[in-house]
């Protein structure tokens, strides 16, 4: 029963429908609510992806086995809330206006973290981020079941990582930046990323050599007290360890 249910609950309203049809990527949606979608919208709203074009086509197939299965398990329904028959989980209250553009920077916490190419959960990739992880976003936006999803920068761009689980238990960490004005100079190769975090590669075209004097305008600790900064109009970030830097008055 449970895989008839999520066939027949849009991804969109998260309610059985009553008036399927089919959008060009291929997902069945409730009529009202990918037409709304679609006058604001030029994407998928389960792949994120550009659509060709916005013609809807009625899913009579659909319609009729969900009408059969209305029928013959009638007592398993809330005739006052279709979402009641949803077995995937709560939906999480929306309490932020967004989607909210910026810069963003996080630190995964729970356990490793799958990255998607939509905000939506069924969308996971095989890549994962391991806990301690920092990441940058440039936008926050409600997903599937409203989760909050952050769209990545630097590293996998374009990506999407969640701030919580269904359940609203947290994944992510917000990380706060300090604004400054610092200077160092390196005293041994120092590494330069798109990310402050030790978990990522760091950028093979971007070094910091002995006897340069980086300008520091932001600077964030991790959990475990190390510091980073942003390198003066710049989007690459060093580890300002004292193995590779010394910190000049100005």
């Amino acid at each position: 029963m449970e895989d008839h249910l999520h066939s027949f609950v849009c991804p969109i309203t998260h309610d059985v429908m009553e008036d399927p049809v089919v959008a060009c990527d291929g997902h069945s949606y409730e009529r009202a609510s990918i037409s709304m979608w679609f006058r604001d919208n030029n994407t998928s709203p389960i792949t994120n992806a550009s659509v060709h074009h916005k013609h809807l086509i009625p899913n009579h197939t659909l319609k009729k086995a969900i009408n059969e299965f209305r029928e013959r398990f009638a007592p398993f329904f809330d005739t006052e809330s279709s979402t009641a028959a949803l077995p995937s989980g709560q939906v999480l209250p929306m309490l932020e206006a967004l989607p909210e553009r910026g810069t963003f920077l996080y630190i995964v916490v729970h356990q490793p973290m799958p990255v998607y190419v939509a905000p939506s959960f069924i969308t996971a990739q095989s890549t994962l981020l391991l806990v301690d992880t920092i990441v940058l976003g440039k936008e926050r936006l409600y997903g599937e079941d409203n989760v909050i999803f952050v769209e990545l920068s630097g590293h996998h761009e374009g990506q999407y990582v969640h701030e919580c689980t269904r359940d609203g238990s947290p994944c992510l960490q917000r990380l706060e930046v300090t604004e400054t004005s610092l200077a160092f100079m390196v005293t041994s190769p120092a590494p330069l990323s798109l990310w402050p975090s030790h978990a990522v590669p760091s950028s093979t075209l971007y070094k910091a050599y002995p006897y340069d004097v980086v300008s520091i305008e932001a600077t964030i600790r991790d959990l475990n007290g190390r510091m980073y900064g942003r390198l003066e109009q710049s989007k690459l970030w060093a580890c300002l360890d004292r193995r590779h830097f010394t910190e000049l008055d100005i």
